[in-house]
């Protein structure tokens, strides 16, 4: 089930990065048996036509969304201060017991119903205690063991958990084996300091620097916190009558040869590389595409919908700067780099579908408490 789950996370990251370059489909590929599906009908993928025909939705503004459950506090400030002191504190291992302000190195196991799950393990993990990075009650159920120690602790994920909301206030065991305890000398937290390891003259100057870039990253979870509610309740409001056939092949087409081309460039063939790499007969993955497609083709319908009733779209100014932004986000030099990678057009569908998920959250209506 794991690696199911792979292949669709994998296939996901390609409704923004649909290959370049498209290489013949594997022969068990049902599209090949598909003679109507000619190049013509493999295009592009605007939808620029009535799409009322494939999709219901009656109302898309003033949804109500739970107000975003966390504010910016002295607290957070002070929290990121002490992991900026801590980057340069010196350390020594010590076999006493753990205490607030130590270093930990620690593996963990996360257990939700008996059952592992993503994300919630690692080794050889360095965590300050006090740091606040772990969810409430990790770090403090370590203060008080040593290392060699192995500790079980029985926690519940906040409600609402933005980082994954799916997680929400479950039950979750983390099984935490100690392997060194270190303690810290912080530096003095002064202008020297903030000088010598950050730049900046004074510790106000630091300050301020580092509350704008909180705020930033603070905007950004809660516009994500908003897009996820938002979304969700569009989800349960449409009514999705049919996709296109036209372009439910064409994106169907490259999923495909997409893995087909990672497949070429092994050595092997489709059969050989999705068994290797997702333990999935050649059968099931086309089968997961499948369902796939028809997932994203839902959104899509509905985010162009939306965008043709707002008369929402790109001009040639907003793709510069958004495909600038896309470009450094990804470690590339320029536009033209990431338009190696990544094809125009998908750059342009992702900064438009920014677009109406800004619309959509700016329109949404925040519950009061």
């Amino acid at each position: 089930m794991e690696q199911h789950k792979r292949v669709l996370a994998g296939l996901l990251a390609l409704l923004l990065c649909a290959p370049l370059m498209l290489w013949g489909c594997d022969k068990d590929n049902p599209l090949n048996d598909d003679p109507a599906l000619d190049d013509t009908e493999k295009s592009d993928i605007p939808y620029d036509y009535d799409l009322s025909e494939y999709i219901k939705l009656d109302s898309y503004k003033g949804i109500e969304v739970e107000k975003y459950p966390y504010d910016l506090t002295k607290e957070d400030m002070e929290t990121q201060i002490l992991l900026a002191r801590s980057n340069y504190a010196t350390v020594a291992e010590k076999t006493g017991a753990v205490a607030n302000g130590d270093q930990v190195n620690i593996d963990y196991t996360g257990y939700m119903d008996g059952e592992t799950f993503a994300g919630g393990s690692d080794t050889n993990f360095d965590l300050t205690i006090g740091s606040g990075s772990f969810i409430e009650g990790f770090e403090a159920g370590l203060i008080g063991y040593k290392a060699g120690d192995t500790v079980t602790l029985d926690l519940h994920f906040p409600s609402p958990y933005v980082n994954a909301p799916e997680l929400s206030g479950k039950a979750v065991q983390f099984v935490v084996k100690i392997n060194k305890v270190f303690e810290q000398a912080l530096p003095v937290y002064d202008d020297a300091f903030v000088k010598e390891h950050y730049g900046f003259d004074t510790v106000e100057a630091f300050e301020e620097a580092l509350f704008a870039a909180m705020t930033v990253q603070y905007e950004n979870s809660k516009f994500s916190y908003f897009t996820q509610k938002v979304w969700s309740a569009l989800l349960e409001k449409t009514e999705f009558i049919k996709v296109p056939e036209a372009e439910y092949l064409a994106m169907y087409e490259d999923y495909v040869n997409y893995y087909t081309a990672l497949a070429t460039n092994e050595g092997t063939t489709l059969n050989e590389y999705v068994q290797t790499q997702f333990g999935l007969a050649v059968a099931d993955f086309y089968s997961e595409v499948e369902q796939l497609v028809q997932v994203t083709m839902q959104q899509e319908l509905i985010l162009y919908y939306i965008a043709r009733l707002e008369n929402i779209t790109l001009t040639d100014e907003e793709y510069e700067e958004g495909a600038l932004e896309y470009a450094e986000y990804y470690g590339l030099s320029s536009i033209e780099e990431l338009e190696q990678y990544y094809e125009t057009k998908n750059i342009k569908q992702s900064l438009l579908f920014d677009k109406v998920y800004e619309f959509l959250v700016a329109n949404a209506v925040e519950k009061s408490e």
